[in-house]
């Protein structure tokens, strides 16, 4: 634990390992605070750069990125974000994203409040995800955009305010500005 970092926005390795995002600044999450410095998610990745520049804060990856699907969901209402099916067709879709301004708010909410740390490993993905729990379980408080590997007392109303964007999504089906033609 004592080699995880703060980045300091730099750039991360294109290298395997653990990561931890946290707040900059300290925000409300609705049904709780969040303190400045305070872990939030924390993660494992064969690839960190690919996990933090490509998943987490960018537009247009909720779909992939557990963290912006969480927050997403409990900044819904606040953000006026509109949840639609992922992927390019509706029998093949997996979970949900948000409209392209959506998105957008959503990144931008990210980067002003957010940051992340990591470590490099050379492990197995077995391994890393070891790393990881006891990583969370050396925590004094337990990353709330954590949902599974952990428990923690906001895990029901996190996953209840998801399941209520997936309904929304399968209601709007795909948004049309996002397929893409073959």
């Amino acid at each position: 634990m004592s080699r995880i970092k703060k980045n300091k926005g730099k750039e991360m390795p294109s290298k395997q390992g653990i990561y931890v995002i946290f707040a900059k600044n300290p925000f409300n999450l609705v049904f709780t605070d969040v303190c400045k410095d305070q872990i939030v998610y924390v993660g494992e990745s064969k690839n960190l750069n690919n996990r933090q520049v490509k998943n987490h804060f960018r537009n247009g990856r909720t779909g992939s990125s557990t963290l912006r699907r969480s927050l997403g969901a409990i900044f819904r209402e606040s953000f006026n974000l509109k949840c639609y099916l992922r992927g390019k067709k509706i029998d093949k879709s997996k979970g949900y994203r948000f409209d392209d301004k959506g998105e957008s708010r959503l990144t931008k909410w990210m980067i002003k409040n957010l940051s992340e740390s990591f470590c490099v490993t050379s492990n197995s993905k077995k391994t890393r995800e070891t790393i990881e729990k006891k990583v969370i379980a050396c925590l004094p408080k337990k990353p709330i955009l954590n949902l599974k590997k952990i428990k923690h007392e906001h895990i029901k109303q996190i996953r209840e305010m998801r399941k209520v964007c997936r309904e929304e999504a399968k209601r709007n089906g795909l948004k049309v500005e996002h397929v893409k033609e073959k």
